[in-house]
């Protein structure tokens, strides 16, 4: 059929009614490149595939494949071997725990379950501890990085309880408000400009008009700097995990792209 044909057939316009029920970058893909066929025996797998998917509709509520975004350019970036940020590494672990529920979904449902895609277990559950959904590293993506963010959270409190000395004590009134704040990644405190001099320590910022300067007292910048240091080691222990990760999938990227193949397949047939 020529463009014409399919345009007087409103052929877009009636693909476009699945759009709604895909969750997939791949079902979304598979809807894309969907155009009439010629073979019978694929128009009756197409229609085989519909049937089956209303029965399981019917009876799980359809197929449960997750909302899953488009990890081919990630898969590239490995391929040449870059280093996956938290996000990238959160939606092909999500591919991945996909997989695996769905493994368990069909072979609960049918005896003879599809076992086309690869499950990759370690890999997985790797994934899964180390990094959430959203892309954050966890704390027990590692015990260094545990170590780490205790003691940052320690130095916090040591240098929150520091401070509430001067906004809650009798050298409150020496400050422009009340509060603790952050300047240049050191907690300050904003200090009336003609009371410079009572609390010794940086001047890190000051206000518009200049009458408030932002000050990291001298009795808090040993935990500022303790704070910092441990700050830059999360850091690199971050990128030591994200590298570790991207190397550990690194080997899978074909077994990965074919089960989000799959997956958005899957997605295609329950959107039908």
């Amino acid at each position: 059929m020529n463009s014409k044909v399919l345009n007087t057939l409103e052929y877009q316009q009636v693909k476009q009614q699945l759009a709604p029920y895909l969750v997939s970058a791949t079902g979304q893909q598979a809807l894309n490149e969907l155009h009439p066929m010629t073979s019978v025996a694929d128009i009756q797998r197409a229609l085989d595939e519909t049937n089956d998917g209303a029965e399981v509709y019917r009876l799980k509520g359809g197929i449960p494949v997750a909302r899953l975004a488009d990890i081919k350019p990630h898969m590239k970036r490995l391929a040449i071997g870059a280093t996956l940020n938290g996000s990238e590494l959160g939606q092909v672990g999500r591919v991945l725990r996909t997989t695996r529920a769905i493994t368990r979904f069909f072979a609960e449902l049918l005896e003879d379950a599809p076992e086309n895609d690869i499950t990759l277990p370690d890999v997985t559950k790797r994934l899964a501890t180390a990094i959430e959904g959203d892309g954050h590293i966890t704390d027990e993506a590692s015990p260094e990085l545990s170590r780490i963010r205790s003691n940052i959270r320690r130095t916090e409190t040591e240098i929150r309880n520091q401070m509430g000395h001067y906004t809650r004590g009798h050298d409150a009134k020496y400050l422009s408000d009340p509060i603790i704040t952050i300047r240049n990644d050191r907690y300050v405190i904003p200090v009336k400009a003609e009371n410079r001099s009572r609390f010794g320590g940086i001047v890190h910022d000051q206000s518009a008009s200049g009458q408030t300067l932002f000050i990291e007292p001298q009795a808090v910048m040993a935990m500022n700097d303790r704070l910092r240091q441990n700050q830059v080691a999360e850091k690199q222990e971050e990128q030591r995990i994200l590298e570790e990760l991207s190397n550990l999938i690194a080997p899978y990227q074909d077994e990965i792209i074919n089960n989000a193949a799959i997956l958005g397949h899957f997605d295609f047939i329950n959107a039908k």
